[in-house]
């Protein structure tokens, strides 16, 4: 007999795994000696192929290293525990930044075929609003622009 599993990425409410990620964001803030983070609220996509999830809640941390890790329903409809690096640069005086994210992620193994896959990604931001424009792995695939509301702690 199997021993239960604790997270069932296929079934777990997306909204239940926004309020983990976040609760497990703000429990590991105080362990982080940084002058500054950012809390990440993971909203929606929207894709270049039609049939993918386009309502993706969840949360994530970013620190003042660029180091990013949080959690989101993805576009498969599954969990998505990720963890990567993402620096940005202001450009110039216009209120935008731009940068890139380059990390891992769970919960694509539809696509990929792996537990853990990588994933990159460039990013835009204007005040808290965020985009990550994120290139299709193969031509059967979509590419997506992701956007998420970015908060200073």
């Amino acid at each position: 007999m199997k021993p239960p599993r604790m997270w069932d990425e296929e079934r777990s409410s997306p909204w239940l795994l926004a309020l983990y990620a976040a609760a497990f964001c703000a429990a590991t803030l105080p362990a982080h000696k940084t002058e500054a983070a950012e809390l990440v609220l993971h909203l929606g996509s929207a894709h270049s192929h039609a049939g993918y999830n386009n309502t993706n809640p969840g949360a994530g941390l970013r620190l003042d290293n660029g180091i990013a890790f949080g959690a989101y329903r993805n576009s498969y409809r599954r969990s998505t525990v990720y963890a990567g690096w993402q620096p940005d640069w202001p450009l110039g005086d216009t209120g935008l930044r731009a940068g890139f994210f380059i990390g891992a992620a769970t919960g694509y193994r539809v696509a990929t075929g792996h537990a853990v896959s990588p994933m990159a990604a460039i990013t835009l931001r204007w005040g808290p609003v965020q985009l990550l424009a994120i290139p299709a792995i193969s031509p059967k695939h979509a590419s997506v622009i992701h956007a998420a509301l970015v908060f200073q702690l």
